[in-house]
């Protein structure tokens, strides 16, 4: 689950311009691929933009340095487990 600053739902209609105000965002959970896809493109633009531009050797850093959730290895639940970008980015020498 990520939690991000968004619109907050109170007052919000879809049909209503809003204009930034420091009193409509509200700290909200989401969860799901649409937050995980673009984490994940962003730790892989991190380590390619190290120097790593082989697609398999990126997925394998971020698979080898991702902390294990739930069952032992990769399950249905959490997949490889939770990415950790500074760690990958600490394994292609960056501190």
């Amino acid at each position: 689950m990520i939690w991000q600053a968004t619109i907050a739902v109170v007052g919000f209609r879809s049909t209503t311009i809003l204009f930034p105000r420091f009193d409509r965002y509200a700290e909200t959970p989401f969860e799901g691929t649409s937050m995980a896809a673009p984490h994940v493109a962003g730790t892989a633009a991190l380590i390619i933009s190290q120097g790593v531009t082989n697609p398999a050797a990126v997925e394998a850093l971020i698979k080898a340095t991702a902390r294990d959730l739930g069952a032992s290895g990769r399950d249905n639940e959490y997949g490889y487990g939770l990415i950790q970008p500074r760690i990958a980015l600490r394994g292609v020498g960056v501190k």
